[in-house]
């Protein structure tokens, strides 16, 4: 429910006092206006006065210091998380390395066996990818 389209009426006025409080600065501005028209023309001082006065009774109250039990705990909770974060960023990367090394040997593995003939095919051991390897005594009979 939108407060601009609210009608300021005592019900809604007593509403927005109980949740904003009874400083109307502390209000929305979209609704500050029309709740000081209503104040000043309705007389709304119980409605203000009651928030006023939970506003300072709420203002008095002091929420305790934690013991030192309980901050010492979180913060070693909060340290074991860390640990344990950065443990397994360790162990993601290092996986990742390892697969990457995988993978780069396979790729190798597989552009070898590709490229490169099988031996027994040709027969001969001067049979490469790039060609065939001229023998001593074929580039001596060529060289004459």
């Amino acid at each position: 429910m939108r407060a601009e389209s609210e009608q300021m009426n005592e019900e809604f006025f007593r509403r927005m006092a109980a949740t904003y409080g009874g400083d109307l600065q502390r209000w929305p501005e979209d609704i500050r206006r029309k709740a000081q028209d209503h104040f000043e023309t309705h007389h709304q001082d119980r409605s203000l006065g009651d928030a006023e006065r939970l506003d300072k009774a709420l203002d008095l109250y002091e929420v305790p210091r934690p013991s030192a039990a309980l901050i010492g705990s979180i913060l070693s909770a909060g340290t074991r998380l860390e640990k344990r974060r950065l443990r397994l960023r360790r162990l993601l990367i290092s996986a990742g390395l390892v697969g990457v090394g995988l993978a780069g040997g396979l790729t190798g593995a597989i552009a070898v066996t590709t490229i490169a003939p099988a031996p027994q095919l040709y027969g001969s051991d001067t049979i490469t990818a790039f060609g065939k390897v001229p023998t001593e005594s074929e580039l001596m009979q060529e060289a004459q």
